[in-house]
C-alpha cells in the first residue's frame, strides 16, 4: 500500500477556509438564564485559556519557527471567530435581561473583562509581529484560509520542537524523554509564573511519541477533538472545530475505516458464533479474550496502520492536568500504539480499559483519538525517508 502513495497523499490538510458560527436566538427569559450559566461560563473559561497560550507562547520566544506562523493564525481564528463573535451575538440577544437577572449580569461582566484580557494578548500578537515577522493576526474573513489545528495543540507542536525538548532527546532515553512531558515538567523553563488553563478550547486528550528516521529524531503530537465545556446551548462552535479535524484527516480516515471495519465485523462475528456461552457473570471476561486475541490479529491484517512488532511506544495525557492515561482498545488494535510505562501492572486494569471501548459510543469514527493525529505524522515521515509507511 506504502508504494501507491507519497508523503503529499499522507500529509495533514492544515488549513480550512474560515467559518463564523451562526448562535440559535434567545427568544425567552428562561433560555437567557440557561446560556447565562452555560454559554457564557465556557466562552469566558476560552478567552481566559487562549490568553494563557499567547503568554506561554511568548515566553518560549520561538517566533522564527515554521509552526509560530500557525499559532498565531489560529490563535486570531479561535479570537474573533469562535469566542468574540459568539459572545457579541449572545451579548446583543441577553442585554435586554440583564437588568432584571444579577446572575445574568455578573456573567456578562466577567465575559467583558475576560474578553478584555484576550484582546490585550492578541495586540501583544501584533506588536511582536511588528518587530519580528509580518504576521496576519487581524480577523479572519469568512472564507479566508485558517489552520484545521486548534492553538492550544498548535502550541505544543511548537513547545516540542524547542531547545529544552531538543535537550531532553539528546541527553535521556525515549521513555525519559516521553515521561518529561507529565505534567509539563520538560516545559517548566516557559511556565515559570504563567497561570494553569482551563481544558476550554482545546483537546480533552493529547497524545505524543518520539519518531526516528535516517533524516531526523523528534517528538510527534497530537491531540483529539476539541472540548468545549459549558457550552452545549452553542453547539455551532463545536462543529466547526469537529469539522476542521477531521479534514485535517482527511488523508487517514478513508484508510483507518478500513481498519475500523475490520475490527468491529470480526467482533460482531465472534460474540455472534459464542452468544450460547455468554451469560451476565462471563460477559467482559469473554469479550476481553475476543478484544485482546483481535489486537493481534489485526496486527497481521491488511488493513493494519502500524508497525507488526511492538515497538511503538507513546504517552496519552489529558489537560489540563497532564496526567497519563492509557491508550484506548481502539489505539492498540489498529495502530499498535502501547504506553512507554508499565501501565498494567495490575491485569485488572489493563482488562477493563480494554473492555470499556464502546463501539456505539465510537459512532463509526475511526480518528477521534489524538493517536490519530499522531499517527499519521509517524506515516507521513516514514514516506519521506523512503521508509514504508507503516515502519
Amino acid at each position: 500500500m506504502s508504494s501507491q502513495l507519497s508523503p503529499h497523499d499522507l500529509a495533514l490538510k492544515a488549513t480550512c477556509s474560515a467559518k463564523r458560527p451562526h448562535l440559535k436566538a434567545v427568544d425567552n427569559e428562561r433560555a437567557a438564564r440557561d446560556i447565562a450559566s452555560s454559554a457564557l461560563k465556557g466562552l469566558k473559561n476560552a478567552a481566559k485559556a487562549l490568553s494563557v497560550d499567547i503568554e506561554t507562547f511568548h515566553a518560549a520566544k520561538m517566533y522564527g519557527d515554521p509552526l509560530a506562523k500557525g499559532f498565531i493564525a489560529s490563535a486570531a481564528h479561535y479570537a474573533h471567530f469562535l469566542i468574540l463573535d459568539p459572545y457579541n451575538q449572545l451579548r446583543s440577544q441577553l442585554e435586554k435581561y440583564r437588568r432584571n437577572d444579577k446572575t445574568l449580569s455578573k456573567r456578562m461582566d466577567e465575559m467583558r473583562l475576560a474578553i478584555t484580557l484576550l484582546g490585550d494578548s492578541l495586540q501583544s500578537l501584533i506588536d511582536r509581529g511588528a518587530t519580528v515577522k509580518k504576521f496576519d493576526v487581524y480577523p479572519p474573513e469568512g472564507g479566508s484560509q485558517v489552520p484545521t489545528a486548534c492553538p492550544f495543540e498548535l502550541l505544543h507542536r511548537l513547545l516540542c520542537d524547542s531547545p529544552v525538548m531538543r535537550e531532553a532527546l539528546a541527553t535521556g532515553t525515549d521513555t525519559e524523554t516521553l515521561l518529561s512531558l507529565e505534567f509539563r515538567k520538560v516545559f517548566r523553563p516557559y511556565l515559570g509564573g504563567i497561570q494553569e488553563r482551563s481544558p476550554a478550547g482545546c483537546p480533552n486528550m493529547v497524545f505524543a511519541t518520539i519518531h526516528r528516521s535516517p533524516k531526523a529524531v523528534q517528538v510527534v503530537f497530537g491531540g483529539n477533538e476539541v472540548a468545549w465545556p459549558n457550552v452545549e446551548t452553542c453547539p455551532e462552535i463545536w462543529a466547526i472545530t469537529k469539522a476542521a479535524r477531521d479534514y485535517q484527516l482527511s488523508a487517514y480516515i478513508p484508510i483507518a475505516q478500513q481498519a475500523f471495519n475490520a475490527l468491529e465485523r470480526r467482533e460482531l462475528f465472534r460474540m455472534r458464533e459464542r452468544k450460547d456461552d455468554i451469560n451476565e457473570l462471563n460477559q467482559k471476561a469473554i469479550l476481553f479474550q475476543e478484544r485482546t486475541d483481535a489486537i493481534k490479529w489485526l496486527r497481521q491484517h491488511p488493513t493494519h496502520l502500524g508497525p507488526k512488532s511492538l515497538s511503538q511506544r507513546g504517552l496519552a495525557m489529558r489537560p489540563p492536568t497532564w496526567q497519563r492515561r492509557p491508550p484506548c482498545y481502539l489505539c492498540e488494535a489498529m495502530m499498535s500504539w502501547g504506553p512507554v510505562y508499565d501501565f498494567y501492572k495490575d491485569k485488572e486494569t489493563w482488562k477493563s480499559n480494554i473492555v470499556r471501548f464502546s463501539w456505539e459510543k465510537r459512532g463509526g469514527r475511526p480518528h477521534c483519538c489524538a493517536e490519530a493525529i499522531v499517527r499519521l505524522q509517524c506515516m507521513n515521515l516514514n514516506l519521506k525517508a523512503g521508509l514504508s509507511m507503516n515502519k
